[in-house]
């Protein structure tokens, strides 16, 4: 890039947020900016004496002394590095190193870095994370697998304990070779139903590496894994299950211990639904005693009754049910989410119930926060990165052409960066939720109220359950009616309701189209010339919805928008 003048640089580096100074041929400082002094907390008579080795850590120095050496010969460096603050608190920096001469001899260099200490800790958090929930899925007791175009694409453990193949071995083959042949054709024709979108559970057999036969139910159901579609399931080597059924159908009598002390809830039911014979695991399961199960009706225990009838409907058509997902409810009034499996005999269905409550919720737990962090990812490795190639290009070219221009598309491009991670933040309280508590809905608004130079109402209280998160939420709605509503005025009213804290937010500004209504709080979603990063209100909804609240917008009167908030209500 040739000689850089100090002078060129001096105007912009005063209110630049990056470090910057200068050093001479000793490696002594020379000058430093604002975000330097802030940054490294050292005064001025102290910067004096300083040398780049006196903000160095030891496992640096030699980076360093490499850096200047390229640099010494005439090369402009980029440099991914650590210095140490006075206090010794370690700032991660990216940045770029440039020679100063003056007639062609070496007086020095020049250096441009950005504090991305943060963005550097994001990182590591989103790798620790993503490692964590790794492992729990590679240490689930069910199988857990990813099929995508017809390949393996993730097996845990135990989908390779039950098969006898390898990690490497069931990546190269098709999925559907492990299935007898019997059940092949249904079992591609609940895969290709799953990939439009049907969640599916289904019984089949299977072949091991050794050749042997056995069962597994499997619940399969549709995910985007590396932005394209895929399969996710669950594999339950039901083997021993369908043996017991058999020996059910064969001799209650002979089998009733075995029955009593199985892990896996067993009943015995009239067509009308009278109980007849329950174990030991299914009482446990729904909170019964097996006096007073005796005295229900099995329609009772399912949450909806028409999930008891459909079974029914299936009994009666093929005479067997397998992998029926329901939800049914204990005697205390917790829900349970299971899996049946029956057989119609004459006038009586015998079947099992297996627990699946715990696998349902970890699912979903994946699932969801799957599609968080990978929006974290996209955040990291796109826009940020964009943004901050943006103001580095501009900088360079304004070294050279002095026009200003380029200075506002890289303040422009900083501002972006600065609210990407402030809603990162934000999108952080979401994934890494603490536990739920009172929140005085009134306070937490009054402190809202104090950021904005406009005319703010507040009317009524409430204490809602939620978190620290909630002052995120109305910030960001407050915020969106300033910024893009220009509204001059903001009404705020909060009602106790039915059990509910209410939360009306109003504005008077541009208001929202109807036909936008809808899509407002998708990821990404922007609207008209102030639209910026679409994260704001899908971070509320996001959360809202984590309190197990709801959130809608409607039409103000006489004009604007109003949203509404409904969360769980605390007693004051």
């Amino acid at each position: 890039m040739g000689d850089i003048p100090l002078d060129m640089l001096l105007d912009l580096a005063e209110n630049t947020e990056d470090i910057v100074f200068s050093l001479d041929e000793r490696k002594k400082f020379t000058y430093v900016n604002r975000k330097w002094k802030n940054v490294f907390r050292y005064r001025e008579e102290e910067i004096e004496r300083l040398t780049i080795y006196d903000i160095l850590p030891e496992d640096q120095v030699d980076f360093c002394e490499f850096v200047m050496k390229e640099v010494r010969e005439g090369k402009e460096i980029k440099v991914d590095t650590v210095f140490l603050a006075k206090n010794g608190k370690r700032i991660e920096v990216e940045g770029s190193v440039t020679g100063k001469r003056e007639n062609g001899k070496f007086k020095g260099c020049l250096g441009i870095f950005r504090d991305v200490t943060y963005r550097k800790e994001l990182e590591r958090k989103l790798r620790e994370s993503e490692e964590r929930f790794r492992t729990i899925a590679e240490e689930s007791l069910p199988g857990i697998f990813v099929i995508q175009d017809r390949r393996f694409k993730y097996i845990n453990k135990t989908v390779q304990v039950v098969t006898g193949y390898s990690r490497d071995e069931l990546l190269k083959i098709d999925p559907f070779s492990l299935v007898a042949e019997e059940y092949k054709s249904s079992a591609i024709k609940a895969y290709e139903r799953a990939l439009k979108g049907e969640k599916i559970n289904s019984e089949l057999k299977y072949r091991t590496k050794e050749g042997e036969e056995r069962w597994v139910l499997m619940s399969i159901t549709k995910i985007n894994f590396d932005a394209k579609p895929a399969i996710l399931g669950n594999w339950f080597d039901i083997t021993k299950m369908k043996i017991l059924e058999e020996k059910l159908r064969k001799s209650e009598e002979e089998y009733r211990n075995l029955i009593e002390n199985s892990l896996i809830g067993v009943y015995k039911t009239t067509l009308t639904g009278e109980i007849v014979l329950v174990n030991r695991a299914f009482l446990e399961m729904l909170e019964y005693s097996k006096e007073e199960i005796l005295k229900v009706n099995a329609e009772q225990l399912y949450k909806n009754k028409e999930d008891r009838k459909k079974l029914l409907d299936i009994l009666k058509r093929d005479g067997k049910v397998a992998g029926f997902e329901t939800e049914l409810v204990s005697r205390s009034g917790k829900v349970i989410n299971v899996l049946i499996g029956a057989v119609l005999e004459e006038s009586h269905i015998t079947g099992t119930v297996l627990d699946i409550t715990e696998r349902k919720n970890m699912e979903n737990r994946l699932i969801d926060l799957t599609e968080k962090l990978r929006l974290l990812n996209k955040i990291l490795r796109h826009d940020v990165t964009n943004d901050v190639t943006t103001i580095l290009g501009a900088i360079e070219v304004f070294k050279i052409t002095k026009d200003e221009s380029y200075i506002d598309d890289a303040v422009k491009a900083a501002e972006r960066s600065i609210q990407l991670i402030n809603e990162m933040r934000e999108l952080e309280s979401v994934i890494f939720a603490g536990k739920l508590k009172p929140v005085d809905v009134r306070k937490v608004i009054e402190d809202i109220k104090r950021r904005y130079n406009i005319e703010f109402r507040v009317e009524g209280s409430c204490i809602a359950l939620a978190d620290d998160a909630i002052s995120s939420v109305i910030n960001n709605i407050v915020r969106n009616a300033v910024l893009h509503g220009k509204t001059e005025r903001v009404d705020v009213h909060l009602d106790k309701l039915n059990g509910f804290c209410e939360i009306r937010i109003a504005d008077y500004g541009k208001g929202i189209p109807d036909e936008i209504k809808k899509d407002v709080f998708k990821e990404g979603f922007k609207y008209g010339e102030t639209g910026h990063t679409g994260l704001g209100l899908y971070i509320a909804k996001s959360v809202v919805e984590r309190y197990g609240g709801i959130i809608w917008v409607e039409d103000n009167e006489p004009r604007g928008s109003t949203f509404v908030i409904r969360l769980k209500s605390v007693e004051d």
